[in-house]
């Protein structure tokens, strides 16, 4: 019998010894991890670790929102129509956020170990505006914060808008490249806790590189100063495996006075009918795995701004609109025609 390559259990205690640090910091199984590395002794290696990319896998983690099935998204008339007669809801990237920091607020603390690695600032920073660019997401938040002003006021059209609620109806177990999570504010213990043991291993191998690719954990957090946003985000990465088709479904687009125009992109997340089948039929006839992989949504329930405001009798215009809703997208909202909403009984 050949004796175990001494190559081999080097190359093993040091991935060990990485993939406890990051697992012990953030309590998450890592999805996996690749490895190159000379056949020689001592020579460079180099880890990348990569966090789940099945949402099964952040259960039980702070990064995993199961609280309920249905989350409202705050919006104005116009873009409810575009939902509705696209039948996709858009995901944008991070490069169309109204925080500049986004994104940034948590990866800045990475920038310790990339010098330590002999990166440069440039590079840095041409590193994050690239994993911004295919972070895409949708904000929402919970059907508590239906009742309150903030969220009409900011969000809803200066109240005069309108708030969908959205159900998932496929079970999120099934997903991958796809996670629905609170955005956790001011929150980087794990992360710092990540940097100190990280740096130290760093430091004590210095002929090896460690790589963390955690764009999804990355991407749900924000500083203190946005916490009223309360927001649920679903956010998606570009994967690896089913690049394709993804890809077949992200465009771009331009948001007035952004720094960052050329950069903007959407991902157009397919909506379902009452059935649970996506509206546009040509997705349900695909043969790749990829459309079995990916978030099935629909809208169940429309809820409408105090001040919200129509040029006929409110309750003709609903049923004109549930009416409309229907036709296009094989889903019936039983609970129209219904109320403003009344902030003053909440």
């Amino acid at each position: 019998m050949n004796e175990q390559n001494p190559r081999y259990d080097e190359i093993d205690q040091y991935e060990y010894e990485f993939w406890s640090i990051i697992e012990k910091s953030f309590g998450i199984k890592l999805g996996g991890m690749s490895t190159s590395a000379s056949p020689y002794v001592g020579e460079p290696i180099e880890f990348i670790a990569r966090f789940p990319t099945k949402f099964i896998q952040l259960k039980n983690t702070p990064y995993c929102f199961s609280e309920s099935k249905k989350v409202i998204h705050f919006t104005s008339l116009p873009k409810l129509y575009s939902i509705v007669n696209d039948c996709s809801l858009r995901m944008y990237n991070l490069h169309n956020s109204n925080d500049s920091d986004e994104y940034s607020y948590a990866s800045a603390l990475l920038k310790t170990i990339y010098q330590q690695q002999g990166l440069n600032d440039e590079y840095i920073e041409s590193k994050i505006e690239n994993e911004k660019a295919f972070s895409f997401i949708t904000s929402c938040t919970s059907l508590d914060n239906l009742n309150k002003e903030f969220f009409w006021q900011k969000y809803g059209s200066n109240k005069k808008g309108i708030a969908i609620e959205f159900e998932i109806i496929n079970n999120p177990d099934d997903w991958e490249s796809f996670y629905i999570s609170k955005v956790h504010y001011n929150k980087l213990c794990e992360f710092e806790k990540l940097i100190c043991e990280w740096s130290k291993l760093q430091n004590k191998n210095k002929q090896v590189q460690y790589k963390i690719e955690m764009d999804q954990i990355l991407g749900l957090h924000k500083s203190l100063g946005w916490s009223d946003e309360d927001e649920i985000r679903l956010i998606s990465i570009l994967p690896d495996l089913h690049y394709g088709p993804f890809q077949e479904l992200v465009y771009k687009d331009t948001k007035p006075d952004s720094p960052h125009n050329s950069k903007i992109q959407f991902f157009k997340l397919p909506l379902c009918d009452k059935t649970g089948n996506f509206i546009n039929k040509v997705y349900n006839q695909r043969i790749e795995f990829f459309w079995k992989l990916i978030p099935k949504i629909k809208i169940s329930d429309l809820h409408f701004g105090p001040e919200f405001e129509t040029d006929k009798d409110f309750d003709k215009f609903q049923i004109e609109l549930k009416s409309y809703i229907c036709d296009k997208m094989n889903c019936w909202l039983p609970n129209l025609p219904k109320r403003r909403t009344d902030l003053n009984n909440h």
